[in-house]
């Protein structure tokens, strides 16, 4: 990650993300809602090689429909290196889990964020989520509003939720910027309006200034 490192606003960290199906489809949705870089963590340090070899497996390059190639991709070989890389350059960590009190729209509503800030989305482990050094790293921790008796969706589904709206949040505040700078601008210059009445005389004396 030192080396890659991140760029945009809004990035995505992969915290131990074990099928190659699922780790494809989550490329795919970062790549549909603005994401750019991509840190992938290995599942422990002595596993970093199979990781890369997963990342580019005929499996997960499938189920990113090629997503994966438009994407800057680090992986890291421990959840210590990313919390603290993160923590350097000032990027807020918003880490996923169905065990806290607050919604993806709770926190869309108290983010008073003007785009300047950069967020890391962190989804979790299909098995046990998020691990102990991302929780307690994180700045908040956010959940899916979900009804009908259902506790968990599928981690890939869960991403692009979560990837939906914060892109959401982002685009509001573009939008905002670009109104505002327009208003700071003021009102265009009026453009020269065209001669209404030319006569025949002026037409013909145009076009033989044309002949050579």
């Amino acid at each position: 990650i030192n080396q890659v490192g991140i760029s945009g606003n809004l990035s995505l960290i992969l915290d131990r993300i074990q099928d190659p199906g699922n780790l494809g489809t989550i490329l795919r949705c970062a790549k549909a809602f603005g994401v750019s870089d991509v840190v992938v963590i290995a599942m422990d340090s002595t596993s970093l090689n199979s990781q890369i070899q997963e990342l580019y497996s005929r499996i997960t390059i499938r189920a990113s429909m090629g997503a994966i190639f438009g994407l800057r991709i680090s992986v890291a070989s421990r959840c210590e290196d990313v919390v603290k890389y993160c923590s350097r350059h000032n990027i807020k960590l918003i880490a996923t889990t169905p065990y806290c009190n607050q919604t993806i729209h709770d926190f869309l509503d108290m983010s008073n964020n003007d785009g300047s800030c950069k967020y890391a989305l962190v989804m979790g482990n299909e098995a046990s989520g998020i691990s102990t050094q991302i929780r307690n790293a994180a700045s908040d921790l956010v959940k899916i509003d979900m009804e009908g008796g259902v506790e968990s969706v599928n981690v890939a589904v869960a991403t692009g939720i979560f990837l939906h709206s914060l892109n959401s949040l982002r685009n509001k505040y573009t939008h905002a910027r670009r109104r505002e700078l327009k208003s700071n601008a003021g009102p265009p210059e009026p453009k020269p309006s065209a001669k209404e009445d030319i006569s025949e005389g002026e037409i013909v004396r145009n076009l033989a200034s044309l002949v050579v």
